[in-house]
C-alpha cells in the first residue's frame, strides 16, 4: 500500500481528499493508495490546487496578471527539495500543483493564457480524445525532461514576461510526467467528480508507475 500525503501549504484541508484517495484506491483494485497524515511516511505526495505560482520558481519577473502566495510558494517548494532526492517517493501535482511541479522539475509557466474554463477535449498520445474539467489561467510549459500525455488545442493567447503571443489556435499540455523523476502533473481536476477526468487520472497514475518500474 502507497501511503499518500497532501501538501496543503495554503493551510486548508478538505473532506474532498481524503474521498478522492480512497476512489482511486478503488479504481486502481484497492490495496493501492491510503492516505496518511504524517509526511515522513509518505510514499506520494499530492501538491494541489489554488492561487498561481511565483514566476521566480521558473525564474521570470512576475506580471500583473500572476496572483501568488509567496509563503505556499516558500513551504511548497521546502517538501518538494526534501523529498526530491528520495527515490522510493514520488510527486504528483493537480491544477496549481501540477504547474508547480512542472517549474520545480525544470519545466515554466505560460502567467496567462485563455479558454481554459470548464469541461474540453484532450488528445492523448495514440490519437485518442476524452473529456476533461480544468480551471486556470496560467499553463504549463514543458521542460527538457518532461513527456506529454495529453494535450488541448484551446488557447489563442499566451503571456511571460518576455511576450504576449496572440496567434491561432495553441497546443497546450494539460498533462506531463517527468521522464525519470516519478512526478505526475495534472492540469485538470480529478477530485470534483468529473469521471472522464477521473478515469485520465488514474491511467495517467498507473503510466507513472509503470514508468518508474521501466526506469528502475
Amino acid at each position: 500500500m502507497n501511503k499518500v500525503y497532501v501538501v496543503d501549504g495554503s493551510g486548508f484541508e478538505d473532506r474532498m481528499w481524503s474521498s478522492f484517495i480512497t476512489e482511486v484506491n478503488e479504481a486502481s483494485g484497492g490495496d493501492f493508495w491510503e492516505q496518511t497524515e504524517n509526511i515522513a511516511e509518505a510514499s506520494v505526495l499530492i501538491f494541489t490546487g489554488g492561487s498561481d505560482i511565483s514566476p521566480s520558481l521558473y525564474k521570470e519577473k512576475k506580471l500583473p496578471c500572476t496572483h501568488n502566495n509567496y509563503e505556499r510558494d516558500k513551504f511548497e517548494a521546502a517538501v518538494f527539495k526534501e523529498f526530491a532526492s528520495k527515490p522510493p517517493v514520488k510527486m504528483v501535482g493537480i491544477c496549481r500543483g501540477a504547474q508547480f511541479l512542472c517549474a520545480m522539475s525544470g519545466g515554466r509557466v505560460w502567467q496567462d493564457v485563455n479558454n481554459h474554463l470548464g469541461n474540453h477535449t484532450v488528445v492523448l498520445p495514440d490519437g485518442t480524445t476524452t473529456e476533461v474539467t480544468s480551471t486556470h489561467h496560467q499553463m504549463m510549459r514543458i521542460g527538457e525532461d518532461h513527456r506529454v500525455l495529453a494535450s488541448a488545442f484551446l488557447s489563442t493567447k499566451r503571456v511571460s514576461e518576455a511576450a504576449t503571443y496572440i496567434s491561432g489556435v495553441h497546443e497546450d499540455p494539460e498533462v506531463l510526467v517527468h521522464k525519470s523523476k516519478r512526478i505526475l502533473m495534472f492540469q485538470p481536476h480529478p477530485e470534483i467528480g468529473h469521471k472522464p477526468t477521473f478515469d485520465l487520472f488514474v491511467s495517467c497514475l498507473k503510466e507513472l508507475y509503470k514508468q518508474k518500474k521501466e526506469h528502475h
